[in-house]
């Protein structure tokens, strides 16, 4: 494919979007491993999400697809191609970095921003150490006959019982991997 190229001839940088960790519940866009790109010839943006003290899973998801959105209608003015998006996160900036990259075929997660001209669509991800698989972190405990799951997952999730199952897999990146992820 053809890259673009700026009014003054220049070559459109391609933009990475880093999304932070801590669990879901803590962290912020000001730090984060990506000011060097910035000298390799990318564009790059940080996001902040809903913490899950303050809303539940998916609000992190939408907000995340919905910054994406924010960014390419903004391409033309901050100088990168819109069509050339990839995501980074850690921890559960990975998480969800991977969960936008594996969503990019489906429209189960899209929030309300999402429209035929501008969509969350993704070309690349780098998920360092997010968890992928969430279903994996629930256990049943026979004895009490109790679901359960790790104190950080069970705030994003905000369920209980047997729910915890389904929203577990909801919010897995492996659930909506296909060939035309990212």
């Amino acid at each position: 494919r053809k890259k673009l190229k700026a009014k003054d001839g220049t070559k459109v940088m391609p933009l990475v979007i880093w999304i932070h960790g801590g669990g879901w519940r803590s962290g912020d866009k000001q730090r984060g491993p990506f000011f060097g790109l910035v000298n390799k010839g990318f564009a790059v943006a940080s996001i902040n999400y809903r913490l899950s003290f303050e809303s539940k899973f998916p609000a992190q998801i939408h907000d995340c697809k919905s910054a994406v959105i924010y960014l390419k209608s903004k391409a033309g003015k901050f100088g990168y191609d819109p069509c050339r998006v990839g995501v980074w996160g850690a921890s559960a900036g990975g998480h969800l970095s991977a969960l936008l990259g594996a969503t990019t075929a489906s429209t189960d997660l899209d929030g309300e921003t999402e429209s035929e001209d501008l969509n969350s669509n993704v070309q690349a991800v780098c998920d360092w150490f997010g968890p992928t698989d969430l279903l994996r972190l629930v256990k049943y405990d026979r004895q009490s006959g109790e679901y359960k799951v790790h104190p950080i997952v069970d705030d994003l999730l905000g369920v209980e019982g047997v729910r915890m199952v389904d929203a577990a897999r909801t919010a897995s990146p492996l659930t909506y991997v296909t060939p035309g992820s990212a």
